[in-house]
């Protein structure tokens, strides 16, 4: 009798441990998965105040908005092709006087950041591109530059800090959709409480209908992250807020 008592405590004890390594494996996946998620998103990456860390802005219509806490698109993945990106971004930027960060901006809106991106208008979703082959990642940075600063109207400078003709040469890339800058997604997405979560409209590439909220930040948001990041001695971004970024 004691034998077979002996025996059933001896299965319990196997199923006691079965059942521990079970959940110590449940543990382990969505502790894994709460890692990716965070490698994926910036957490707590802006800072509150976009003035005051390189130079003064003149905010324009932008000046009394409150910043809200956190990106919601830009993640480490976006930074780490920023900064393998940059090279282009600055001597297209260069060569016709505009911010690079604009650049990346628009890069980041049209296609995650993705120099190979093989849409059929490039990684800058160039439409009036010419005679340059958009899915050439250097010209369409080039064309992409120019098409800014057309829309500005010529007045963009690589160190420019007038925000509202800033906002506007985002606007004039995007087709002036929305009726206003203040409207537009594109350009607002996520610049403070008021712009979260901005619904987008309209027909996307492939004539695919597109409706619901905005996964990405704005182009002007970013452009403030970008402007506030930062940088090593090679140029890299290494910080953006209290956040540290490994380039």
């Amino acid at each position: 009798m004691k034998k077979k008592i002996f025996i059933k405590n001896k299965e319990r004890g196997v199923v006691v441990i079965a059942i521990a390594a079970i959940a110590a494996a449940v543990i382990g996946i969505v502790l894994a998965g709460f890692l990716l998620i965070f490698d994926f998103s910036l957490i707590g990456a802006l800072m509150s105040n976009p003035l005051g860390v390189v130079g003064e802005f003149v905010m324009g219509n932008y000046g009394n908005l409150s910043q809200p806490s956190r990106s919601i698109g830009l993640s480490r993945n976006h930074i780490r092709s920023i900064n393998e990106n940059m090279s282009v971004y600055k001597k297209a930027a260069a060569e016709v006087n505009v911010p690079w960060e604009m650049l990346a901006a628009i890069h980041y809106r049209e296609s995650d950041c993705n120099p190979n991106y093989k849409g059929v208008d490039g990684p800058f979703q160039i439409t009036n591109h010419g005679n340059i082959d958009v899915k050439d990642f250097p010209a369409a940075a080039r064309r992409a530059a120019e098409i800014l600063q057309e829309k500005a109207g010529g007045k963009l400078t690589q160190d420019i800090n007038d925000m509202n003709i800033i906002a506007d040469a985002f606007w004039g890339y995007n087709g002036k959709a929305y009726g206003s800058v203040d409207n537009s997604p594109y350009v607002m997405n996520n610049w403070d409480d008021t712009h979260k979560g901005m619904i987008i409209d309209g027909i996307g590439e492939f004539g695919k209908r597109v409706h619901g909220p905005d996964s990405h930040d704005g182009a002007l948001k970013i452009f403030i992250i970008l402007k506030n990041a930062t940088y090593n001695d090679d140029g890299k971004i290494i910080k953006i807020g209290d956040y540290e970024i490994d380039p």
